[in-house]
């Protein structure tokens, strides 16, 4: 009997002591987030520079359908100081892949406003290569987000020429981590078309 009192009052002082020391969220720190879309973008290597549709080996290793990779635009506004952002993530099993975090107040200064502004309406050569595009990505490597599954010695994400469609896409950095060194190179590219997609979702929630 002593003992189960014993083990009561134990029970008791730890529950108490657990209330009490548990973290109490803020208000600045309450946010509240929506779904804005989501979209089937382009798997890419970043050693062939091709997407995964139009690369042969990839498309004689894996089924069709597993050259695309889903991600997610999801809107979020902090309750407090009704600040906005965007960020984009694809979901796995174990881990989210982040793509960044994308606020309101940075809007001209967003990888997607630089890459449509230096793509859009452009004439690229059709030998562009990575290398075209040094000054543009020198620009977007400086925007390093606090939501990305990227390393922190790579930039979030580049422009590069896809080989075989020749048009320029935006890469992405971001990986799910734990295949970093099995499968670094595969990641996703979004063209123009996914860019204006992406851009337009998250300027629409911004403007509510």
């Amino acid at each position: 009997m002593k003992f189960k009192v014993f083990t009561l009052l134990t029970a008791v002082i730890w529950l108490s002591a657990c209330a009490s020391t548990s973290p109490q969220l803020k208000p600045q720190q309450v946010t509240d987030c929506t779904g804005l879309g989501a979209l089937s973008v382009n798997g890419f290597d970043k050693n062939s520079h091709l997407f995964h549709e139009n690369d042969p080996y990839y498309i004689k290793k894996y089924a069709a359908h597993t050259a695309y990779e889903e991600i997610g635009v999801v809107g979020c506004t902090n309750v407090s100081t009704r600040e906005k952002w965007g960020r984009l993530y694809t979901p796995t099993s174990k881990q989210d892949i982040g793509y960044g975090k994308y606020y309101k107040k940075q809007e001209n200064q967003s990888p997607f406003k630089l890459f449509l502004n230096a793509t859009v309406g452009h004439n690229h050569s059709q030998n562009a290569s990575q290398a075209y595009y040094i000054p543009l990505n020198q620009q977007i490597a400086q925007l390093k987000s606090d939501y990305s599954t990227v390393p922190k010695d790579q930039p979030d994400w580049y422009v590069d020429t896809e080989q075989k469609t020749a048009q320029p896409v935006l890469v992405s950095n971001a990986r799910y981590t734990a295949l970093y060194g099995l499968m670094a190179n595969r990641t996703i590219a979004l063209t123009t078309k996914d860019v204006a997609e992406i851009q337009s979702l998250i300027t629409a929630y911004w403007e509510q």
